[in-house]
This record gives structure tokens, sequence and C-alpha cells, in this order.
């Protein structure tokens, strides 16, 4: 297992994971401790990561079954302020 570090960020909620380069695929023990933080925290965070796209779907299909993308939404005339 990499030296994985798991460190509360809030009294209610949040865990920051560090010791982890979730652009290469992860050892199921180190999946494990980073899903008992989810678990134990409701929310975790990984910074400094650099992933494509097709990596970031990789490490996200660890947690379960994807939702399908959502619609693209660009924003319309009438949907942006207007200055005056």
């Amino acid at each position: 297992m990499s030296a994985i570090h798991i460190k509360r960020i809030g009294e209610a909620l949040g865990a920051e994971v560090s010791g982890v380069d979730a652009s290469k695929p992860v050892s199921a023990e180190t999946f494990a401790a980073i899903r008992k933080a989810w678990l134990d925290n409701l929310v975790i965070r990984f910074r400094g990561q650099k992933l494509t796209d097709p990596q970031m779907l990789e490490f996200s299909r660890l947690f379960g079954e994807l939702d399908p993308p959502g619609p693209i939404l660009t924003a319309s005339p009438s949907c942006r302020g207007t200055r005056r």
C-alpha cells in the first residue's frame, strides 16, 4: 500500500486524502482506505491531482456505477446578466 494519509478537515464532515496518485491504478488495499474515509467523512478531497478525462472516469468507477452525463447547457443571451 502506498503512503496514504487521511486528514479530517471539518468537525461535521470532510477529509483530505493524500499520498495517492489517482491517475494510476490503486491497489485494493489503498482503495479500501479511500472508501473507508469516504464512508466515515461523507466528503473526501484529493488535492493536486492531474487526470485526463479517461483517468477520472476510471478512478470514479471504483466508487460504483456512474450516472450518465446530463445535458450540456450553454448560456443564452437571455440567461446572461446585462450591465446598465
